[in-house]
């Protein structure tokens, strides 16, 4: 019996260790890679243009951070991340709608993410009208490459006006709200007290806020019925 037992335990012990080495991760081998992460709480987003507007917000500056993941190891040497404004995508005008860009970011030994730090101006009366856009694009270095090429670019947008959020549709915003439309937006602002976050993380962090809004939208829309937006449409 003490033989069965003694067979028995080493037979798990033998499983068990060959199952972690099985699923142990032998980690990235190629060359360290960089792309935009334009919302932070969804990995697969791989869309390229992201929106800030200063409508609700009592500033004439506001800091908008850009993210730029690692694909590959964490490395014990710090290493630079090259990116540069791409011109022929680019209507927004340096000093006037954003302050000069570095060339290059350092991503820190051990680290695997960087953030970009995009200070924007309200100093053009046309963003009450029409928004502009700030395009970045990553550049290869001798530290990174680009294995992304549809997230190496980044647009921000760049406004005073309403503009619908990014995630408005990858969060399923419309089952909240309703259908979007600037007068809705228009309704939210006022009820809010101020405009909807920048990204789907922030959203979901005051994400029991804004469900009461929406709430207060709904009741507001039934006393106020019928509410057009500015397509002529009734919001409900």
């Amino acid at each position: 019996m003490k033989t069965f037992f003694s067979t028995l335990i080493f037979m798990v012990l033998f499983i068990s260790f060959g199952s972690c080495k099985e699923n142990e991760y032998e980690g990235y081998t190629g060359k360290a890679s960089v792309y935009f992460q334009l919302d932070p709480s969804n990995w697969n987003y791989s869309g390229d243009s992201i929106f800030y507007s200063f409508v609700g917000k009592n500033t004439d500056e506001a800091t908008v951070q850009i993210l730029i993941n690692l694909l590959g190891n964490p490395s014990p040497q710090d290493r630079i991340v090259k990116i540069h404004v791409d011109e022929s995508l680019t209507t927004a005008k340096e000093g006037l709608h954003y302050a000069t860009l570095q060339n290059e970011y350092i991503m820190k030994s051990g680290e695997m993410q960087i953030s970009v730090p995009i200070i924007v101006y309200k100093k053009d009366e046309g963003l009450n009208s029409k928004a502009v856009v700030l395009a970045l694009q990553l550049d290869e270095s001798a530290d990174f490459d680009l294995q992304f090429p549809n997230r190496t670019t980044a647009k921000l947008f760049i406004s005073n006006i309403i503009s619908k959020p990014s995630y408005w549709d990858s969060s399923y915003l419309t089952w909240t709200f309703g259908t979007y439309s600037n007068r809705l937006m228009e309704i939210i602002v006022m009820i809010a007290g101020r405009t909807m976050p920048e990204t789907a993380s922030k959203y979901n962090e005051e994400k029991q806020f804004w469900n009461n809004v929406a709430t207060l939208v709904k009741q507001y829309l039934t006393d106020n019925y019928p509410v057009y937006d500015e397509n002529g449409n009734i919001i409900n």
